[in-house]
């Protein structure tokens, strides 16, 4: 088996883990501490911290732990949002492989041994493990030699739940994202990483996967994340769909024996959905609904069928977020969605929605 070592001597650095930071002093410290706190040599690894403009107490924070820890390497910048900032931080990435990182989230201490040995035994492209989604910050001793890894051919073949969005959860091979040209889009400004790792996966030859919870995911209540702007994610869930369908007629075999294009045409309905189930929460003005409606036939967007998995029971959420589930699976019929859109119109008025997030929509397609 390829040592972590023997890869850091042939290919330079073994991992880059990149963390965009923007006001983050309150949390920064952590992050960086689970990360020195590990088991192998810091020389094979490295940690780009890309400032995105804090107004905080962050910018001495970095200083402090860049003068340090020699592994740590920071730069200062102008905000310009999460998605630019990691995207700097992965033109700057020279490791064999890429780990994208959030500045309030850390990680198990003393993995990287752990994820090293497995992800370096085959010579796999990508790596993916468990999050554990946290509410406060707790001391953890996780026995990771009882997790054995899954080494499987090609980016698709998942295991029903093993699959994730958030590109935490991976590492990457940094030759593949180049080779490709694999970038995040800096005009998506929600599930920008669900497109990164669709097409990732599309040129993917062999990953592992582990079960071993590795990356504590924090639910801040004032994250980026969890602050939704539905006009513009109506929009980014428009460019997802017209990204997955150009995918889709790219129509070439998987490493692993699958249709690329069938995984795309799933990608492509779930990203319509989104948007639309968006769109009904938010647009008031049907005219401008009906117009868009016209826009993705022309586009052979829509309509796009019904996924009946839709309907069950997800036990990892509340039976509000269920219900909502089963009210907009059946919107690919017209006579449905506009039903739907007028029985919301309480919601809309009740959530204040205002008339000119359609021209913040029209911004963002």
């Amino acid at each position: 088996m390829e040592t972590k070592d023997s890869a850091a001597t042939s290919t330079g650095l073994l991992l880059s883990i990149v963390i965009p930071v923007y006001n983050l002093q309150d949390y920064i410290g952590r992050c960086l501490d689970s990360l020195m706190h590990q088991n192998i040599d810091p020389a094979s690894y490295e940690v780009i911290c890309i400032n995105d403009g804090s107004k905080d107490g962050t910018y001495d924070i970095l200083e402090s732990y860049k003068s340090r820890y020699p592994n740590i390497k920071v730069f200062h910048g102008e905000n310009r949002g999460v998605v630019l900032a990691r995207s700097a931080g992965l033109e700057k990435a020279t490791g064999r492989y890429v780990w994208f990182v959030d500045g309030d989230d850390w990680i198990e201490k003393n993995c990287l041994k752990y994820l090293c040995d497995i992800v370096m035994d085959g010579d796999n492209d990508l790596l993916l493990f468990r999050e554990k989604r946290v509410y406060e910050y707790c001391e953890t001793d996780v026995q990771l030699d009882a997790y054995k890894p899954s080494y499987i051919a090609g980016g698709y073949q998942m295991f029903g739940s093993h699959y994730t969005t958030g590109s935490g959860f991976y590492w990457f091979r940094k030759d593949i994202l180049d080779q490709y040209k694999i970038r995040f889009r800096p005009d998506v400004y929600y599930s920008d990483d669900t497109l990164f790792i669709a097409k990732f996966k599309a040129r993917c030859r062999r990953m592992v996967m582990t079960e071993a919870p590795v990356y504590y995911y924090f639910q801040r209540a004032d994250s980026v994340s969890h602050k939704v702007n539905y006009s513009r994610h109506c929009g980014c869930m428009y460019k997802l769909a017209k990204e997955y369908a150009a995918m889709k007629e790219m129509s070439f075999q998987n490493y692993d024996g699958t249709d690329t294009n069938a995984r795309m045409r799933n990608a492509q309905v779930r990203a319509m959905q989104s948007c639309l189930r968006s769109m009904l929460m938010f647009c008031k003005d049907k005219t401008f609904l009906k117009a868009f409606l016209k826009r993705v036939k022309a586009e052979k967007l829509y309509p796009f069928g019904v996924d009946w998995k839709q309907f069950k029971i997800d036990k990892r959420q509340s039976w509000k977020a269920d219900l909502l589930n089963w009210i907009f699976a059946l919107i690919s019929f017209e006579p449905y969605l506009w039903l739907v859109w007028l029985l919301w119109a309480p919601m809309r008025k009740k959530a204040g929605v205002a008339t000119y997030d359609i021209q913040d929509f029209e911004d963002n397609y």
